[in-house]
């Protein structure tokens, strides 16, 4: 996943790191609390990362904050342009019904 100051890399290992060479950020391991979101926005490019996501459990709810989709829409925003990936939800677009608030 790729954004501006910021890359997200999986290696062959199965870590996850985070740089980006044009804004001179070295390379460093990306933050726990990132993992699954990465996996998850990285499915559209290889949906083969599918098979490292946990399966929705049965007592899971859509993620009330983006509607069950991954990611939040502005409601100004140009149709067919991405959104923010949703910090609710890792970006999978479900939650346990206890799941904690993103923090702010």
């Amino acid at each position: 996943m790729g954004t501006i100051g910021s890359i997200w890399m999986l290696r062959p290992d199965g870590t996850l790191w985070d740089a980006d060479a044009e804004f001179e950020k070295p390379l460093q391991p990306l933050e726990k609390q990132f993992h699954m979101m990465a996996l998850a926005v990285g499915i559209e490019r290889y949906p083969w990362l599918m098979e490292l996501l946990p399966l929705r459990p049965a007592d899971a709810i859509d993620c009330p904050y983006c509607k069950g989709a991954g990611e939040i829409v502005p409601a100004n925003a140009v149709r067919g342009s991405a959104g923010l990936f949703c910090p609710a939800c890792d970006a999978l677009g479900w939650r346990r019904e206890q799941s904690p608030e993103p923090e702010a």
